[in-house]
């Protein structure tokens, strides 16, 4: 009626009714934080729960664009990072030059199972100084193989790793295995 009329005397029986409801709800509100925070208890860990809510403020994750289109729900999610994921940690052979990879794996295949030559001078072993030269001249910010082990990694092996690392590589000429 305030608004209709233009009355003071409305305006002001409007603000002061205003006030009232803007203090009750501010009351109620007040009322409901004090019944939660009366109701929390460290048995049960929810005032631990309640104090870790408060102090972090972290807001809802965005939709995430994936091969699916726009995504919002937490299962989406997984899924479309999951998806990403596969794609991503693929190994691919698409440029691969097939005859180039027949002709080495005969070649191994041919060299584990003939016997060298008696008069065949063996292969001289590697030390663990050359490993470690060849461990050093990797570059740091290129991705892992196909077994996960970083040149980060690779370039902070103790002496003893470099060590056991030589008696494999050893190993693996003298034996003639080579593991895929």
């Amino acid at each position: 009626r305030a608004h209709r009329t233009g009355d003071p005397a409305d305006r002001r029986e409007a603000n002061r009714l205003t006030g009232e409801v803007r203090y009750a709800l501010i009351d109620f509100r007040n009322d409901q934080w004090k019944a939660k925070l009366e109701s929390l208890g460290t048995e049960d860990n929810s005032m631990w729960k309640m104090a870790k809510a408060l102090r972090n403020d972290r807001k809802p994750l965005p939709p995430i664009h994936g091969a699916r289109g726009i995504v919002f729900t937490d299962e989406d999610k997984a899924e479309a990072f999951a998806d990403s994921l596969e794609l991503q940690c693929r190994t691919d052979m698409g440029d691969a030059d097939d005859d180039h990879i027949e002709l080495v794996e005969d070649f191994a295949r041919d060299l584990r199972h003939t016997e060298p030559e008696p008069d065949e001078a063996p292969l001289r072993s590697a030390s663990p100084a050359e490993i470690r030269q060849f461990i050093d001249k990797l570059k740091v910010r290129k991705a892992p193989g196909a077994d996960n082990i970083s040149n980060r990694a690779l370039l902070n092996l103790p002496d003893k790793a470099v060590v056991a690392l030589t008696g494999i590589i050893n190993a693996i000429f003298r034996l003639r295995h080579y593991p895929d």
